[in-house]
């Protein structure tokens, strides 16, 4: 459905643009008292034999009278650009209208593809048992229960221990669960949407997995650098997730 969406909407972007050129372009073929006493906005004909082969019948600020259009018409000129529109002159209108029309039936085709699209996520989720943003409570609360259990420890091992045992385990279940509700939050948010709320959260991923690293490598105080830059960053995509 998203992509029969996207080609009405594609199709009628096309057609609205080819409708609207004929906006200051009216047909010769309309009847002189709806063209006469107009002003050209662009040369029309073009002179065919003479010295002055190949030049314009009519420059630009020519009034259009009985006779100019008599000979715009004999020389098969079928359409000539004015200073003034109207809704009477416009034979695009239609056309546009119709296009308009289809830019909403596009839109509305859109917002649909979305709700089934959400459905359907919402569906696996719950097969699964988790949602995004359970998985990103769960992320936050082993973060902070960390930051708040590392000071009241025995020693800086025990600490390395628990960083390495719970972020690893988070990692497994938590982190992976958020990262694979992508398609769920692309159709919740929109591509904008999740491009913004997965930029902050890609850096909260990138400060844990530091801190794993570097408690894997005995270094503690780096380690806990990271668990402190994590908590931040999963607060901003916590804020980005509930705007």
């Amino acid at each position: 459905m998203r992509l029969v969406a996207y080609m009405v909407i594609a199709v009628c972007l096309a057609l609205g643009a080819i409708a609207a050129t004929t906006a200051y372009s009216p047909p010769l073929s309309l009847a002189d008292n709806m063209l006469v006493g107009l002003t050209l906005n662009a040369p029309a004909g073009i002179v065919v034999d003479g010295p002055d082969v190949g030049s314009p019948l009519y420059e630009s600020g020519t009034k259009l009278t009985p006779d100019v259009l008599a000979i715009l018409r004999g020389s098969g000129v079928h359409r000539v650009r004015v200073n003034r529109f109207s809704l009477a002159r416009w034979s695009g209108k239609w056309l546009f209208l119709g296009s308009v029309v289809g830019l909403l039936l596009g839109a509305v085709l859109v917002r649909q593809s979305a709700r089934v699209r959400i459905a359907a996520a919402g569906k696996v989720r719950d097969d699964a048992g988790a949602s995004p943003e359970s998985a990103l409570e769960g992320i936050t609360r082993t973060v902070d229960g960390l930051r708040s259990q590392l000071p009241g420890m025995s020693d800086r091992q025990a600490g390395l221990a628990a960083i390495v045992e719970r972020i690893g385990e988070a990692q497994l279940t938590d982190v992976a669960a958020f990262v694979d509700a992508r398609a769920e939050l692309t159709a919740r948010f929109g591509l904008a949407g999740f491009a913004a709320l997965m930029d902050r959260f890609a850096a909260a991923e990138r400060q844990i997995n530091r801190a794993w690293s570097a408690a894997a490598d005995d270094a503690y105080d780096e380690s806990v650098r990271c668990l402190d830059r994590a908590a931040t960053l999963l607060e901003q995509t916590k804020e980005r997730f509930e705007a």
